[in-house]
């Protein structure tokens, strides 16, 4: 996932021969209409403007922290789908860890986000829309046919596990046990995984919170190792995690 924090992005025009409404560009034949743009509206939640960088605009008072576009297109006469999702989470834990709060965004309350599709020479575009967004309190809307939902809570659970990995590995006297330490090497340097280690999620979310578990286990070991509190600084590391909400659905 990308990860971006609360502005407005404005993307460069893409260099790409992407068309829409009744125009052939760059050789390629286009739909006789313009596609189709969809947004959450029932959700303060609107999308517009140009179909290959559409703009999401929310009018609702809480921030947006997680936003997906789905881009349905005809790619060499097939029918083809590209997903882009922006993304805070990493921000807000970085901004926990770091005592800069955790006011971070994706959309901020009542702004817009630019999000590009980034295609191919002769995509043509069929449909676009808004397929997920989540909320500062963990609200998550939208149809979410690419299964965000899944590999963000997902996410979550996989850094939040480790954290609670850690208190449960805290001796009497504070300090982490060697043990645990070593269990978290056994995580960031596997070299293959086996079912437990998909933390009960299944297919894609599985692999997202196997390589979640991964990368923040090494990251926890880079931090006790380098920072000059070592241990203290990797246990708050694990602690931001607490920073984010609780996902919930709503369709």
């Amino acid at each position: 996932m990308n990860n971006c924090v609360g502005r407005r992005a404005r993307s460069a025009p893409l260099a790409l021969a992407l068309a829409f409404g009744c125009a052939a560009v760059g050789g390629a034949q286009q739909p006789s209409t313009a596609p189709l743009l969809e947004g959450l509206p029932s959700h303060n939640l609107t999308l517009a403007g140009d179909p290959t960088n559409p703009t999401v605009s929310s009018t609702d008072s809480r921030r947006v922290i997680l936003c997906s576009v789905r881009f349905e297109l005809q790619r060499n006469g097939r029918p083809f789908a590209i997903t882009r999702t922006e993304s805070a989470l990493l921000n807000i834990r970085n901004g926990a860890f770091f005592g800069r709060g955790t006011e971070y965004s994706v959309i901020p309350p009542n702004g817009a986000l630019d999000i590009a599709m980034k295609g191919e020479p002769g995509d043509s575009l069929v449909r676009v829309s808004l397929d997920s967004a989540m909320f500062d309190d963990g609200e998550f809307v939208g149809p979410d046919l690419t299964g965000t939902y899944h590999d963000t809570v997902a996410e979550i659970e996989a850094r939040k596990d480790l954290h609670r990995s850690l208190l449960q590995g805290t001796e009497a006297t504070g300090r982490v046990a060697e043990a645990t330490w070593r269990g978290l090497e056994a995580i960031g340097g596997r070299k293959e995984r086996s079912q437990a280690d998909y933390g009960g999620f299944a297919g894609k979310a599985g692999i997202t919170y196997a390589e979640n578990q991964e990368s923040f286990a090494q990251e926890l070991l880079r931090v006790r190792a380098r920072a000059a509190d070592g241990e203290a600084s990797a246990l708050r590391l694990a602690a931001a995690c607490d920073s984010y909400p609780t996902v919930r659905r709503t369709k």
